[in-house]
């Protein structure tokens, strides 16, 4: 099958002007399937512009060797062909038809701004509906290179608990904040960032502060809070979850409305007629 499949290749990036058997009017024929034909213009599409010949066969035979199996299963499931299939793609065709509406009358009415004042009196609303699946923390995090000599200053200003006086030592000298306070950061995501020792470390509150160095740096670690699991969560951690349940109810609102309108729209041009024995 493979070698087939690369004469056929063969014979289409050739471009001969020969006429044969595989060719009609529409273009070449690559393989067939009792009565389906994969044709060659189908296969052109998917090969990126500037893909070299190994490529561009390579490419053509993943996708003629998947088209055929697809076309076999197809074939059998036409056997078998279930009583209601005739409803069951209507009712899908109803279904696509009415999403794809719904979607433009959403986007024509939508206004997606959401105002902190808004924002804040659902979060007041609705924090207990959220309650945390994981841990949050608040903390302060500096990291340096573990031979910087900006390391004396930052431990001074840490024994002293000076957070401000940090951030101005480090903008001209190489060190970064990867953790601010007044932020909240759920458990997981400190893992994507820091080694799981270090998490341990945090999530345990060792003597919440401590400064450690792994892999040539050195971090300096505060933890400012921590809640825990099954608590109300943080107005940080929950926010953008909260903007998108408030659009998902502009949404719904939305679309109720248009579907009474237009209910009451039709009924007024008497387009609705029911038949209820009472």
């Amino acid at each position: 099958m493979r070698i087939c499949s690369l004469v056929i290749l063969s014979l289409l990036w050739l471009s001969c002007n020969k006429s044969s058997e595989s060719t009609t009017q529409e273009g070449k024929v690559l393989a067939t399937v009792y009565d389906e034909s994969l044709m060659d213009y189908e296969i052109k599409s998917l090969i990126p512009q500037f893909a070299n010949a190994t490529d561009s066969i390579n490419i053509s035979n993943a996708y003629i060797e998947q088209w055929i199996r697809e076309s076999l299963i197809l074939h059998e499931a036409k056997k078998d062909v279930p009583p209601d299939i005739d409803k069951l793609v209507e009712d899908y065709r109803s279904s696509l038809l009415k999403v794809h509406y719904e979607n433009k009358v959403i986007d024509s009415n939508l206004d997606s701004t959401i105002s902190d004042s808004e924002l804040d009196a659902f979060y007041q609303a609705h924090k207990s509906e959220y309650l945390l699946k994981e841990k949050a923390i608040s903390l302060f995090i500096i990291k340096t290179k573990e031979d910087a000599k900006i390391n004396t200053d930052i431990e001074r200003l840490w024994k002293e608990e000076d957070l401000g006086g940090i951030a101005i030592a480090l903008e001209s000298n190489g060190g970064v904040i990867i953790f601010e306070e007044n932020i909240w950061n759920k458990i997981s995501d400190l893992s994507k960032t820091l080694s799981r020792k270090m998490v341990k470390r945090i999530e345990n509150n060792e003597g919440n502060r401590f400064s450690t160095t792994e892999d040539g740096f050195k971090y300096f670690i505060k933890v400012l809070d921590i809640k825990s699991k099954n608590d109300i969560p943080p107005f940080s951690v929950i926010d953008n979850q909260l903007r998108k349940v408030i659009l998902h109810q502009r949404k719904k609102k939305i679309l109720n409305q248009y579907t009474e309108d237009l209910y009451e729209r039709e009924a007024r041009k008497k387009s609705i007629k029911t038949y209820i024995e009472s």
